[in-house]
């Protein structure tokens, strides 16, 4: 393991043990993200939106469904692979990889094009666009596939000062979005 991995691990640790506890603290601040994705033109007009079912130290991104449900997708696992569904209702979502909550779709996956946008979940982030996920690289193998752009999502305690260390294969955010608000990406 190299000190770049040695860093994130840390970072994936300090982040799971320290986020916000208070389900009420959690709720409030995903309330105010969605709201400032919901009123960008970005989000408004992309004919579809990746999203994710929160895990507890995750943003929760169900107000940006309610308000726009035709154009929200969902990830499911399928083998190294991520795959976006759409989905009906919440109660569409099932406990699968790890127990995340994920679309039990029969459909074809969704195919992204350049004017969708995708939300990124991690556990840290840098304003140039860096992002430590969860370690498995799901999100990186998906997004270096796609040119469609990205926005990483998190509390504002997840920014970092400086720059993440980065592999090769980590894809950079074309945005960074917390409950203040959205940062986007000039250089990669």
């Amino acid at each position: 393991m190299n000190s770049s991995d040695d860093q994130k691990n840390q970072l994936r640790g300090a982040w799971r043990k320290n986020y916000p506890r208070d389900p009420y603290a959690r709720s409030k601040t995903s309330s105010a993200l969605c709201k400032i994705v919901s009123a960008d033109p970005a989000f408004r007009n992309a004919p579809y939106v990746g999203i994710f079912a929160a895990l507890a130290w995750e943003i929760d991104l169900k107000e940006l469904f309610e308000s726009r449900p035709r154009a929200c997708l969902y990830p499911r696992v399928n083998g190294l692979q991520l795959e976006f569904f759409s989905i009906a209702s919440w109660k569409d979502l099932k406990p699968g990889y790890s127990g995340i909550l994920e679309p039990e779709s029969k459909s074809p996956p969704h195919r992204w094009g350049p004017r969708d946008l995708i939300l990124v979940p991690g556990s840290a982030f840098d304003k140039q666009g860096g992002r430590v996920g969860s370690g498995k690289g799901f999100y990186d193998r998906f997004l270096a596939a796609v040119s469609t752009p990205k926005w990483g999502i998190c509390f504002s305690q997840q920014l970092i000062d400086g720059k993440l260390a980065q592999s090769p294969l980590d894809v950079r955010m074309d945005a960074i979005v917390s409950e203040l608000g959205i940062e986007r990406v000039t250089e990669h």
